[in-house]
């Protein structure tokens, strides 16, 4: 995707530290754990990008640019800690994996998607992207949506896939109507335009 793009990418490992305790009352805390925690995600974040790294000149098609991929370990919630790193960086998408049990039922994506304004594309585990023909957009007819459509436009571009746009009734209800009509009226000049 950062080839396609030509964007680096910024691999991220947020985990929380629950440090273990002798006893409940005056119990200490282990720093010694926690250090051995975060060199370890650190570790296993720095094969994943020696990974990448070996693979992305294999890989590369014409007009593709190999990233600089950017790591990060970082203890603390996945929620506070996207918002952080927002803050101190220019982030166009966040790609996250889901868990065997589903896109939307991995608290962590639902977690990261109610939080922040910058799209998040979700990929469900054991997907083969090289395999993908479609990818689905849910909305609510919210014209906040637009930009995270076009973005998803890039996307599918790049990749050759189809994008399919399904409505979802939100918790807002005024004006739906009119919001539909402009909503599509966008969704037109973007199907135009292909």
């Amino acid at each position: 995707l950062s080839q396609k793009l030509n964007t680096n990418l910024l691999l991220l490992n947020a985990f929380t530290f629950y440090p273990t305790a002798e006893n409940y009352v005056g119990s200490q805390w282990y720093p010694e754990m926690f250090r051995e925690t975060e060199e370890a995600s650190q570790e296993r974040l720095y094969a994943l990008k020696g990974k990448l790294e070996e693979l992305s000149p294999k890989t590369l098609g014409p007009g593709d640019r190999q990233p600089i991929i950017h790591t990060d370990v970082e203890a603390f919630g996945l929620k506070s800690g996207v918002i952080d790193i927002l803050e101190k960086n220019h982030i166009e998408l966040i790609v996250m994996g889901s868990h065997d049990e589903g896109a939307f039922k991995a608290n962590h994506a639902n977690s990261v998607i109610g939080t922040v304004k910058t799209p998040v594309l979700v990929v469900p585990a054991g997907t083969n992207l090289k395999q993908a023909t479609e990818v689905i957009y849910a909305t609510d007819y919210d014209l906040e949506d637009i930009d995270a459509i076009s973005f998803l436009v890039k996307i599918a571009k790049a990749f050759d896939l189809a994008i399919k746009v399904v409505h979802v009734t939100g918790s807002k209800s005024n004006n739906r109507e009119t919001d539909k009509a402009a909503f599509e009226a966008y969704l037109q000049k973007f199907h135009s335009a292909r």
